[in-house]
Protein backbone atom coordinates (compact mmCIF):
# COMPACT_ATOMS: atom_id res chain seq x y z
CA UNK A 1 0.00 0.00 0.00
CA UNK A 2 2.83 2.46 0.90
CA UNK A 3 4.46 1.66 -2.36
CA UNK A 4 1.26 2.48 -4.13
CA UNK A 5 0.71 5.29 -2.34
CA UNK A 6 4.62 6.77 -2.69
CA UNK A 7 4.15 6.47 -6.77
CA UNK A 8 0.82 7.96 -6.50
CA UNK A 9 2.55 10.94 -4.76
CA UNK A 10 5.23 11.13 -7.13
CA UNK A 11 3.21 11.11 -9.98
CA UNK A 12 1.21 14.00 -8.70
CA UNK A 13 3.85 16.30 -7.58
CA UNK A 14 5.51 15.27 -10.97
CA UNK A 15 2.21 16.65 -12.89
CA UNK A 16 1.81 20.08 -10.91
CA UNK A 17 5.98 20.35 -10.60
CA UNK A 18 5.85 22.69 -13.89
CA UNK A 19 8.91 24.97 -14.22
CA UNK A 20 10.68 23.76 -10.31
CA UNK A 21 11.41 20.03 -11.85
CA UNK A 22 14.16 21.88 -13.97
CA UNK A 23 15.17 23.72 -10.61
CA UNK A 24 19.41 23.98 -10.05
CA UNK A 25 20.71 21.60 -7.42
CA UNK A 26 22.46 24.27 -5.23
CA UNK A 27 21.28 28.52 -5.91
CA UNK A 28 24.09 29.92 -4.85
CA UNK A 29 27.19 29.84 -8.10
CA UNK A 30 29.89 28.03 -7.23
CA UNK A 31 33.06 25.96 -9.04
CA UNK A 32 34.81 23.11 -8.36
CA UNK A 33 38.38 23.56 -6.85
CA UNK A 34 39.57 20.25 -5.84
CA UNK A 35 38.77 16.77 -6.21
CA UNK A 36 40.21 13.17 -4.24
CA UNK A 37 38.36 10.06 -5.12
CA UNK A 38 34.70 10.44 -4.82
CA UNK A 39 34.75 13.91 -3.09
CA UNK A 40 34.93 17.43 -4.62
CA UNK A 41 35.33 20.87 -2.87
CA UNK A 42 33.13 23.31 -4.56
CA UNK A 43 34.08 27.55 -3.43
CA UNK A 44 31.42 29.64 -3.87
CA UNK A 45 31.63 32.81 -5.79
CA UNK A 46 30.94 36.28 -4.24
CA UNK A 47 31.01 39.75 -4.64
CA UNK A 48 33.63 42.15 -3.62
CA UNK A 49 33.59 42.99 0.17
CA UNK A 50 32.71 41.15 2.84
CA UNK A 51 34.96 40.27 6.16
CA UNK A 52 38.35 38.54 4.29
CA UNK A 53 39.97 38.74 7.89
CA UNK A 54 37.89 35.93 9.02
CA UNK A 55 38.74 32.29 8.66
CA UNK A 56 37.42 30.29 5.79
CA UNK A 57 34.49 28.66 6.17
CA UNK A 58 33.99 25.15 4.89
CA UNK A 59 30.37 22.93 5.11
CA UNK A 60 30.46 19.16 5.60
CA UNK A 61 27.49 17.97 4.53
CA UNK A 62 26.20 13.99 5.91
CA UNK A 63 27.21 11.36 4.44
CA UNK A 64 23.62 10.05 3.08
CA UNK A 65 22.13 12.97 1.79
CA UNK A 66 23.04 15.68 -1.00
CA UNK A 67 25.13 18.51 0.09
CA UNK A 68 22.69 21.03 -1.46
CA UNK A 69 20.23 20.86 1.15
CA UNK A 70 22.16 23.52 3.14
CA UNK A 71 21.88 25.80 0.05
CA UNK A 72 18.32 24.33 -1.65
CA UNK A 73 16.76 27.90 -2.65
CA UNK A 74 17.86 31.37 -2.15
CA UNK A 75 14.79 31.96 0.89
CA UNK A 76 16.45 29.28 3.06
CA UNK A 77 19.94 28.79 1.81
CA UNK A 78 23.06 29.08 4.66
CA UNK A 79 25.89 29.12 1.95
CA UNK A 80 24.41 32.41 0.16
CA UNK A 81 23.97 33.71 4.10
CA UNK A 82 27.13 32.94 4.82
CA UNK A 83 28.94 33.67 1.57
CA UNK A 84 28.37 37.35 2.04
CA UNK A 85 30.65 37.23 5.28
CA UNK A 86 32.89 34.48 4.66
CA UNK A 87 35.06 32.90 2.20
CA UNK A 88 33.12 29.60 1.61
CA UNK A 89 33.37 26.07 0.73
CA UNK A 90 31.15 23.01 0.47
CA UNK A 91 32.47 19.36 0.36
CA UNK A 92 30.37 17.24 -2.20
CA UNK A 93 30.83 13.12 -1.36
CA UNK A 94 29.85 12.36 -5.00
CA UNK A 95 28.14 9.04 -5.57
CA UNK A 96 29.90 6.18 -4.27
CA UNK A 97 29.72 2.89 -5.74
CA UNK A 98 31.46 -0.60 -5.20
CA UNK A 99 35.05 1.25 -5.81
CA UNK A 100 34.94 3.18 -2.62
CA UNK A 101 33.49 -0.21 -0.29
CA UNK A 102 36.74 -0.92 1.43
CA UNK A 103 37.29 2.76 2.45
CA UNK A 104 37.64 2.87 6.38
CA UNK A 105 34.98 5.11 8.00
CA UNK A 106 37.90 7.22 9.54
CA UNK A 107 38.46 8.01 5.43
CA UNK A 108 35.95 10.43 5.80
CA UNK A 109 36.25 12.20 9.06
CA UNK A 110 40.35 12.68 9.21
CA UNK A 111 42.31 11.58 5.26
CA UNK A 112 39.47 13.59 3.76
CA UNK A 113 38.68 16.12 5.96
CA UNK A 114 42.22 16.97 6.18
CA UNK A 115 42.68 17.27 2.48
CA UNK A 116 40.17 19.43 2.54
CA UNK A 117 41.30 21.49 4.77
CA UNK A 118 44.97 21.53 3.75
CA UNK A 119 43.61 22.87 0.55
CA UNK A 120 41.70 25.58 1.45
CA UNK A 121 44.37 26.66 4.00
CA UNK A 122 47.00 26.93 1.08
CA UNK A 123 44.32 28.72 -1.38
CA UNK A 124 43.07 31.10 1.38
CA UNK A 125 46.58 31.43 3.40
CA UNK A 126 44.50 30.74 6.89
CA UNK A 127 46.21 29.02 9.22
CA UNK A 128 42.51 27.21 10.50
CA UNK A 129 39.03 26.91 9.05
CA UNK A 130 35.64 27.31 10.32
CA UNK A 131 33.41 24.02 10.14
CA UNK A 132 29.46 23.67 9.96
CA UNK A 133 28.42 20.21 9.76
CA UNK A 134 24.85 18.99 9.22
CA UNK A 135 23.67 15.44 10.49
CA UNK A 136 26.48 12.58 10.01
CA UNK A 137 28.73 15.72 8.53
CA UNK A 138 28.60 17.37 12.15
CA UNK A 139 29.71 14.35 13.39
CA UNK A 140 32.45 14.11 11.01
CA UNK A 141 33.43 17.51 11.90
CA UNK A 142 33.41 17.20 15.81
CA UNK A 143 36.18 13.99 15.50
CA UNK A 144 37.89 16.13 13.23
CA UNK A 145 38.16 19.01 15.67
CA UNK A 146 39.53 16.51 18.40
CA UNK A 147 42.30 15.05 15.81
CA UNK A 148 43.22 18.07 14.47
CA UNK A 149 42.34 20.98 17.40
CA UNK A 150 45.17 23.46 15.65
CA UNK A 151 43.63 23.32 12.36
CA UNK A 152 40.00 24.39 13.49
CA UNK A 153 38.87 27.84 14.39
CA UNK A 154 35.13 26.99 15.31
CA UNK A 155 32.97 24.03 14.78
CA UNK A 156 29.67 24.65 14.38
CA UNK A 157 27.19 21.63 14.92
CA UNK A 158 23.94 21.36 13.17
CA UNK A 159 21.32 18.99 14.23
CA UNK A 160 24.23 16.26 14.54
CA UNK A 161 24.94 13.13 16.62
CA UNK A 162 27.38 13.07 18.93
CA UNK A 163 26.02 10.66 22.01
CA UNK A 164 24.67 7.62 19.96
CA UNK A 165 23.49 6.12 23.52
CA UNK A 166 19.42 5.69 23.12
CA UNK A 167 19.27 6.95 19.72
CA UNK A 168 15.65 6.31 19.59
CA UNK A 169 14.13 3.85 16.13
CA UNK A 170 17.85 4.73 14.64
CA UNK A 171 19.59 2.64 17.91
CA UNK A 172 17.15 -0.19 17.52
CA UNK A 173 17.96 -0.71 13.92
CA UNK A 174 21.92 -0.28 14.47
CA UNK A 175 21.86 -2.95 17.34
CA UNK A 176 19.65 -5.59 15.69
CA UNK A 177 21.76 -5.13 11.84
CA UNK A 178 23.02 -8.29 11.13
CA UNK A 179 26.43 -6.47 10.82
CA UNK A 180 28.63 -9.23 10.20
CA UNK A 181 26.86 -10.83 7.20
CA UNK A 182 26.27 -7.30 5.32
CA UNK A 183 30.29 -6.58 5.64
CA UNK A 184 30.59 -10.30 3.46
CA UNK A 185 27.62 -9.67 1.20
CA UNK A 186 27.06 -6.01 0.19
CA UNK A 187 29.93 -3.32 -1.49
CA UNK A 188 27.55 -0.72 -0.49
CA UNK A 189 24.24 -0.16 1.78
CA UNK A 190 22.36 1.18 -1.44
CA UNK A 191 20.74 5.01 -1.34
CA UNK A 192 17.06 4.31 -1.92
CA UNK A 193 17.15 1.86 1.78
CA UNK A 194 18.45 4.58 3.77
CA UNK A 195 15.77 6.83 2.18
CA UNK A 196 12.83 4.31 3.12
CA UNK A 197 14.17 3.78 6.61
CA UNK A 198 13.87 7.33 7.90
CA UNK A 199 10.69 7.69 5.78
CA UNK A 200 9.30 4.84 7.73
CA UNK A 201 10.77 6.11 10.77
CA UNK A 202 6.62 8.12 10.60
CA UNK A 203 4.94 5.84 8.70
CA UNK A 204 1.91 8.32 8.52
CA UNK A 205 4.09 11.22 7.22
CA UNK A 206 3.89 10.19 3.59
CA UNK A 207 0.10 10.54 4.10
CA UNK A 208 0.53 14.27 5.97
CA UNK A 209 3.13 15.10 3.62
CA UNK A 210 0.45 14.26 0.61
CA UNK A 211 -2.57 15.90 2.66
CA UNK A 212 -0.47 19.20 2.92
CA UNK A 213 0.78 19.37 -0.60
CA UNK A 214 -2.96 18.87 -1.71
CA UNK A 215 -4.13 21.91 0.11
CA UNK A 216 -1.12 24.28 -0.54
CA UNK A 217 -0.13 23.45 -3.86
CA UNK A 218 -1.87 26.86 -5.75
CA UNK A 219 0.73 28.76 -3.80
CA UNK A 220 3.64 28.99 -5.95
CA UNK A 221 5.99 29.75 -2.61
CA UNK A 222 5.09 26.81 -1.03
CA UNK A 223 5.43 24.42 -4.29
CA UNK A 224 9.03 25.67 -4.93
CA UNK A 225 10.06 24.45 -1.50
CA UNK A 226 8.21 21.18 -1.74
CA UNK A 227 9.08 20.21 -4.85
CA UNK A 228 13.23 21.19 -3.57
CA UNK A 229 12.67 18.87 -0.70
CA UNK A 230 10.93 16.05 -2.15
CA UNK A 231 13.53 15.55 -5.21
CA UNK A 232 16.44 16.14 -1.87
CA UNK A 233 15.40 13.40 0.20
CA UNK A 234 13.33 10.81 -2.39
CA UNK A 235 15.49 11.37 -5.34
CA UNK A 236 18.67 11.98 -4.72
CA UNK A 237 19.64 9.45 -2.57
CA UNK A 238 23.47 8.42 -1.51
CA UNK A 239 24.88 4.90 -1.34
CA UNK A 240 27.00 4.02 1.77
CA UNK A 241 30.35 2.29 1.19
CA UNK A 242 30.36 -0.75 2.92
CA UNK A 243 33.13 -1.18 5.37
CA UNK A 244 32.24 2.36 6.32
CA UNK A 245 28.98 1.82 7.11
CA UNK A 246 29.60 -1.31 9.00
CA UNK A 247 32.18 0.68 11.15
CA UNK A 248 29.74 3.80 11.32
CA UNK A 249 27.12 1.71 12.97
CA UNK A 250 29.42 -0.63 15.02
CA UNK A 251 31.98 1.93 16.53
CA UNK A 252 29.53 4.54 16.98
CA UNK A 253 25.93 3.89 17.63
CA UNK A 254 26.71 -0.08 18.98
CA UNK A 255 29.87 0.94 20.76
CA UNK A 256 28.95 4.39 21.09
CA UNK A 257 32.87 4.89 21.10
CA UNK A 258 32.64 8.77 20.20
CA UNK A 259 31.36 9.79 23.50
CA UNK A 260 33.14 7.14 25.28
CA UNK A 261 36.61 8.39 24.16
CA UNK A 262 37.20 5.40 22.81
CA UNK A 263 37.71 6.12 19.01
CA UNK A 264 40.80 5.53 16.56
CA UNK A 265 41.25 5.75 13.24
CA UNK A 266 42.44 2.75 11.27
CA UNK A 267 46.02 3.86 11.46
CA UNK A 268 45.51 4.16 15.42
CA UNK A 269 45.61 7.97 15.65
CA UNK A 270 43.31 8.18 19.38
CA UNK A 271 39.81 10.60 18.80
CA UNK A 272 40.37 12.47 22.17
CA UNK A 273 37.81 14.94 22.82
CA UNK A 274 39.61 16.21 25.48
CA UNK A 275 42.27 18.07 23.24
CA UNK A 276 39.76 19.65 21.17
CA UNK A 277 40.00 23.13 21.62
CA UNK A 278 37.92 25.10 18.81
CA UNK A 279 34.30 26.99 20.55
CA UNK A 280 31.45 25.16 19.57
CA UNK A 281 28.06 25.91 18.83
CA UNK A 282 25.47 23.37 19.14
CA UNK A 283 21.85 23.93 16.90
CA UNK A 284 19.66 20.99 17.56
CA UNK A 285 15.83 20.88 17.91
CA UNK A 286 13.02 19.56 20.28
CA UNK A 287 11.37 17.83 17.50
CA UNK A 288 13.98 15.94 15.96
CA UNK A 289 13.14 12.17 15.59
CA UNK A 290 16.71 11.30 13.84
CA UNK A 291 19.29 12.99 16.30
CA UNK A 292 17.09 13.64 20.02
CA UNK A 293 18.48 16.23 21.85
CA UNK A 294 20.25 14.05 24.28
CA UNK A 295 22.37 12.63 21.23
CA UNK A 296 23.72 16.66 20.72
CA UNK A 297 25.41 16.36 23.74
CA UNK A 298 29.21 16.74 23.80
CA UNK A 299 31.87 13.68 25.49
CA UNK A 300 32.01 14.43 29.35
CA UNK A 301 36.36 15.34 28.58
CA UNK A 302 35.17 17.67 26.26
CA UNK A 303 35.75 21.03 28.34
CA UNK A 304 36.36 23.29 25.67
CA UNK A 305 33.76 26.24 25.24
CA UNK A 306 29.97 25.94 23.73
CA UNK A 307 27.24 27.12 23.15
CA UNK A 308 24.14 25.14 22.80
CA UNK A 309 20.68 26.89 20.95
CA UNK A 310 17.42 24.91 20.27
CA UNK A 311 14.72 25.63 18.01
CA UNK A 312 10.97 24.06 18.65
CA UNK A 313 11.55 22.16 14.75
CA UNK A 314 12.64 19.27 13.66
CA UNK A 315 15.72 17.47 11.92
CA UNK A 316 15.20 19.18 8.12
CA UNK A 317 12.91 21.94 9.26
CA UNK A 318 16.47 23.34 11.13
CA UNK A 319 17.97 23.91 7.79
CA UNK A 320 14.94 24.80 5.61
CA UNK A 321 12.32 25.91 8.08
CA UNK A 322 10.83 28.95 9.57
CA UNK A 323 13.67 28.64 12.18
CA UNK A 324 16.37 28.00 9.61
CA UNK A 325 16.93 31.96 9.22
CA UNK A 326 17.42 32.35 13.28
CA UNK A 327 19.98 29.37 13.10
CA UNK A 328 21.77 30.70 10.61
CA UNK A 329 21.71 33.95 11.73
CA UNK A 330 23.02 33.13 14.98
CA UNK A 331 25.89 30.88 13.46
CA UNK A 332 27.00 33.77 11.73
CA UNK A 333 27.01 35.86 14.77
CA UNK A 334 28.82 33.44 16.71
CA UNK A 335 31.45 33.28 14.44
CA UNK A 336 31.92 36.96 14.07
CA UNK A 337 32.30 37.60 17.61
Amino acid sequence: MLKNMDMFVNNFIENQAGDYNDMPRGVTARELVYRAGNMKIFKFKREEGGADDLPPMLFVPSLINRWYILDLTEETSFVNYFNKFFTCYMIDWGFPGSESAHLPFSNYYHKYLNRAVNYICRETGSEKVNLLGYCIGGTLSYIYSCIEPERVNKVILLASPINFENAGISSLYAKSFPSEEFANSMEYMPGPTISNFFNNIQPLGLLKKTQMFYKKFEDPKFKKMYIAMERWIADDGVHFPARAYYEFLNQLYKENRLFNSKLATTDAVTVDPSKREAECLILNATLDHIVPLHCTNLPPVDKAKREVLTFNTGHVGITVGKYGIDAKTKAVEFLKK
